[in-house]
């Protein structure tokens, strides 16, 4: 069996020798079962079937009178029990639990550890049984003990609540390991029991948690451990980080805070790449609740951006995007411009796009917030997101006082990049020369230098001849053109939008028209008369165009090609048109309550705190509102009247695309609507209800019993599924684009069959807002005729671009079978918001799975 062992780690297979392990471990000697037991352990894990027949052995084992062969069972458990062994020997190790012998005690706590973990139901058996443990004297007991119980409230088997009067005599323990000499039993380079230190260390901050009167009694110890542990070795460092770790959770003093970020800078300057690692991770969760104590240590972690460690790095970045504010805005943009430089070419595109983020959420002025976006693109144009150049051109275009300033500079910058320049910096700056070329070549004006070297009309239309010829003259692979020196950080430069470029270049052409003196005019029109004969329809299209709007009077020319107005921020921001204005801080992200939270039963986690709709104002980056969900993405086009394209909103989990198209085509006649069930209890209306406030803007009245006429019927859903029947009477309307309510005194409830086969119904109930008619909501009830429940229902929706979904979670994923007229156990509620309302119809796919006796259906 030794041989077989030193095979196994060797590599090779050893399955054929399983037997002879159980032979070993069923033997009376001592000897025998120690090696029986080691094969056990290292030859086979919790998946091997033949594991059920040592269950018995293990059994008899464990209750042995020779402790040492109930020990070599107790490890067996604990290192390939299967939950059905955990089951089987349950009882025998509740027993060995209570136990005075300390060698088998901790080996029967950490067998109570692997049941907790494989059979849930189990956990509560061990509750009573811990605290004996902690109490106990024996090192090895206690910290088994800790174990469990940590154990037990990680999986939430039991409230901390319970447990919180344990706090002073772990404090107690942990204070005698922290001033005790030296103890040769329990000493590890230089530190008695760090193993125990660092368990206490981590069920305080458990129990600390949300507790003020638990963490006032920790302070004291906490600060004692922070300060006398050396930190010459890793020992000393594993328990200094298990210290911070507790304090940063606990609400614990304020200089005590300080101290652990302190503790934290001292990791950065070790020479180990581990600790520097933990120290950087550790600081990015503390930076949202204490960034001024990591703001004294900005210094140390800048230079880990020079280390040679890419981790390191990459932990170091994230950690300086969450320190940048506006006091430090210019110095830490700075250094990430530097490292942007010699940063390898996996950095840069997360790099770029948030040195863009923070540049324009930070910027103290205008001026500066240009010059560093033009820095950006000069450097790594190519990882710029396709938003900045938008996002900068509205700033130049808003900011009067800086169109000259800005022309000039971005001209010298394209001027010196010539063929090496990227699409991004091309189009900013060929833009800004046609919007303000009259500015460019007038002589410079403050903020400009006055010595600032003028710029002439020659100048300005040569540069963009150059930009012109080169959009032109893709090389043969399609990619652009570089020069043979251009620097690495450009090498990277894939084929750029050609036909973007040339649309700016001939806008910019037929701008300055207006801009530049007669002496120009001839030379924009030979520009113009290039691209008039380009094998691009587009470009070939907007040239001819521009050529004729020079043969109009001047008054219709200066008219169409005037500069562009300034733009109302606030107007475009809640349009989602644009990001915020630079320097706007952005109040939501730095969110950091996490006080108070409730403490009853298992302390669940918090929900997360939502804002109403009506205070969420809308941004390029932000997801929609209310839980909508925004298809944009998924979908093509969609032609009027019908769906070109279509993605899915799974109910019950799943995300596939299937069934028919089925139009909802302005059906809804009548504001509220109630199922008929058939003479049974009226529906309960509050499945209906719930989270519309959010996405209707309001409570939706009570839904009555109102009929409503069918006009126009449609066939909606006649493929989903194979044969799925007309929606055209769900809620009484026609195909009218804006149908009238019916009068609220109708007596009779009206609900329609969508399908009905083998067995399986599902009837639809429409309801569209009284106020606002391009938000509804649709309630699917499904009913079961058969004799056998339906397992694992699912139905799935995809509605083309302009409508938003939100699609709730059924009521269940079984569908028992029900009576003739008794109301549906199961239902599923649609909120459905139409951007085009009155101009596109509402449109559907619905797709339906489910298992049945006779196998899977979709």
């Amino acid at each position: 069996m030794a041989k077989l062992i030193y095979i196994h780690t060797l590599g090779y297979p050893t399955t054929f020798a399983q037997m002879e392990c159980l032979k070993l471990v069923v033997s009376q000697y001592y000897s025998d079962k120690r090696i029986g037991y080691l094969g056990l352990m290292l030859l086979m894990d919790e998946k091997q079937e033949v594991l059920m027949l040592v269950t018995n052995s293990l059994r008899s084992d464990l209750s042995h009178p020779n402790h040492f062969i109930v020990g070599l069972a107790l490890c067996s458990l604990a290192n390939i029990a299967s939950p059905e062994m955990c089951r089987d020997c349950s009882p025998d190790i509740e027993k060995l639990l209570q136990t005075s012998n300390p060698y088998i005690t901790k080996k029967a706590t950490l067998c109570a550890v692997r049941i907790c973990r494989k059979v849930s139901d189990l956990r509560e058996n061990f509750v009573n049984l811990v605290r004996p443990l902690i109490g106990a004297k024996n090192h090895g007991v206690k910290l088994t003990g800790i174990t469990l119980l940590t154990e037990l409230l990680e999986r939430r088997a039991v409230s901390p609540k319970k447990f919180r009067d344990l706090v002073p005599s772990l404090v107690a323990s942990l204070k005698a390991l922290t001033v005790s000499g030296y103890s040769p039993e329990y000493d590890v380079s230089g530190a008695t029991d760090p193993f125990l230190q660092v368990r206490i260390l981590k069920l305080l901050r458990i129990l600390g948690a949300r507790d003020s009167n638990a963490s006032e009694a920790m302070n004291d110890v906490l600060a004692q451990v922070a300060t006398n542990t050396e930190t010459t070795r890793n020992v000393g460092n594993a328990i200094l980080y298990e210290a911070v770790q507790t304090i940063m959770t606990i609400k614990s003093e304020t200089g005590l805070k300080v101290l652990a970020v302190n503790i934290l800078g001292k990791f950065l300057a070790n020479k180990d790449n581990n600790i520097r690692y933990v120290a950087l991770n550790t600081l990015s969760k503390v930076v949202a609740h204490d960034v001024q104590s990591v703001q004294r240590h900005r210094n140390t972690i800048v230079d880990c951006l020079k280390d040679a460690d890419v981790s390191i790095r990459r932990r170091a970045l994230d950690l300086i995007y969450s320190l940048v504010n506006p006091q430090n805005v210019r110095i830490l943009v700075r250094e990430l411009l530097n490292f942007l430089l010699v940063s390898d070419v996996q950095f840069r595109p997360d790099l770029t796009a948030k040195l863009c983020a923070v540049a324009e959420r930070h910027a103290p002025n205008r001026r500066w917030h240009i010059d560093t976006m033009l820095r950006v693109l000069s450097l790594a144009g190519a990882y710029v997101p396709e938003q900045v150049p938008h996002a900068l051109i509205f700033t130049i275009g808003n900011t009067p006082e800086l169109h000259a300033y800005a022309a000039y500079r971005m001209h010298d910058a394209l001027a010196r990049q010539g063929v090496t320049a990227h699409d991004t910096l091309t189009q900013v700056a060929v833009w800004c020369i046609g919007e303000y070329g009259d500015l460019l070549v007038a002589p410079p004006a403050p903020p400009l230098d006055p010595s600032t070297m003028r710029v002439s009309e020659d100048d300005a239309l040569q540069l963009l001849e150059t930009v012109a010829q080169r959009s032109m003259t893709p090389s043969s692979d399609g990619s652009r053109r570089l020069a043979p020196d251009s620097q690495p950080l450009y090498s990277s430069v894939a084929s750029g939008d050609a036909a973007r470029v040339r649309g700016y270049v001939t806008t910019a052409l037929v701008k300055l028209t207006t801009r530049f003196s007669a002496n120009s005019q001839q030379r924009i029109t030979s520009l113009l008369t290039r691209f008039a004969t380009h094998i691009d329809p587009e470009s070939q299209q907007r040239a001819v165009e521009y050529l004729a709007l020079r043969q109009q009077t001047d008054d219709i020319k200066r008219e169409i090609v005037q500069r562009m107005p300034v733009l109302d921020e606030e107007q475009m921001k809640a349009r989602g048109l644009v990001n915020k204005p630079v320097g706007e801080e952005d109040d939501e992200a730095h969110d950091d309550d996490d006080d108070d939270d409730d403490e009853e039963g298992n302390d669940d986690k918090p929900a997360a705190k939502s804002k109403p709709a009506s205070q969420a104002a809308p941004t390029p980056v932000q997801a929609p509102p209310s839980g909508l969900i925004d298809l944009d993405d998924v979908f093509g086009s969609v032609s009027t009247g019908a769906a070109a394209g279509s993605g899915t909103t799974s109910g019950g989990g799943a995300s596939s695309t299937g069934g028919g198209l089925a139009g909802l085509e302005d059906i809804f006649g009548a504001p509220a609507l109630t199922p008929n069930n058939g003479g049974g209890a009226p529906a309960n209306n509050n499945v209906m209800g719930g989270g519309l406030d959010d996405l209707l803007g309001g409570p939706l009245p009570p839904m009555n019993s109102t009929p409503t006429s069918s006009t126009g019927a449609v066939d909606l859903l006649s493929d989903v599924s194979g044969s799925m029947g007309g929606l055209d009477d769900l809620l009484g309307g026609g195909a009218a684009p804006a149908p009238s309510p019916a009068p609220a005194n109708n007596a009779a409830g009206n609900t329609h069959t969508a399908y009905d086969k083998n067995g399986v119904r599902i009837q639809m109930l429409g309801q569209k807002h009284p106020t606002n008619p391009s938000l509804s909501m649709i309630q699917a009830q499904f009913y079961n005729a058969t004799s056998a429940p339906l397992n694992n229902f699912q139905m799935q929706i995809a509605v083309p671009k302009y409508i938003k979904l939100q699609l709730e979670p059924a009521t269940g994923t079984v569908v028992p079978p029900s009576a003739p007229g008794a109301p549906a156990t199961v239902t599923q509620v649609l909120k459905l918001a139409n951007s085009m309302h009155g101009q596109k119809p509402l449109l559907l796919k619905v797709k339906i799975d489910y298992q049945s006796m006779s196998g899977t259906v979709s």
